[in-house]
């Protein structure tokens, strides 16, 4: 899945809080596109929709 972040960069943390379950599955930042969005993913497919909140945090 990919998030729309024009914020992001080389140095930024993204931080994942799932709010539903993950079948025990980690969300994994698989990708960052630089200045335009970042990707998200699970390991293997679920069948339901994975809800999440997440937050940036350009660091220097």
């Amino acid at each position: 899945m990919t998030i729309s972040a024009t914020g992001i960069k080389e140095n930024s943390k993204i931080f994942i809080t799932p709010l539903n379950s993950t079948d025990k599955q980690p969300i994994i930042v698989s990708a960052k596109n630089i200045g335009e969005s970042f990707e998200v993913s699970l390991d293997s497919p679920v069948s339901w929709d994975v809800k999440f909140d997440w937050w940036v945090l350009n660091v220097e």
